[in-house]
């Protein structure tokens, strides 16, 4: 979140997110995020349904993803690559990620000290929701 505030203090744009309300999930943020006046014109969800939920938004708001809008999650789900139209999805590896976690935090209890940041692998990959 502070990389996207950052570009939109240094592009003079105000920064919009949806949070989501408890109970009503990624479906009622999306529907409020697109409903408004100053829609966006492209959309990252960070939760794994968030791709289908701003396809479902966008549809009742009368948009066409990627025409109007352009749209991408965080999700490891492969049947995004079949939604209508696939939505672009980025992986960051939550399994090698837990594991490298667990790892770290054992190496601290074990021996102290400062450790080098470990870096875990990522994989974007683009369809046809994000392509102009």
């Amino acid at each position: 979140m502070e990389t996207y505030q950052n570009w939109c203090a240094e592009h003079g744009q105000e920064p919009l997110s949806a949070p989501l309300v408890p109970g009503a999930g990624c479906d009622a943020a999306a529907h409020t995020l697109l409903g408004r006046a100053d829609r966006p014109d492209a959309v990252y969800g960070i939760y794994n349904q968030s791709g289908r939920s701003l396809l479902t938004a966008a549809r009742r708001h009368g948009l066409r993803v990627p025409d109007d809008l352009l749209v991408a999650c965080m999700s490891e789900d492969p049947a995004y690559a079949d939604t209508d139209p696939p939505v672009t999805t980025l992986s960051l590896s939550p399994g090698v990620a837990m594991e490298a976690a667990v790892t770290a935090l054992i190496g601290a209890i074990e021996s102290p000290g400062a450790r080098p940041p470990v870096l875990v692998p990522h994989r974007l990959t683009v369809r046809e929701s994000s392509q102009p």
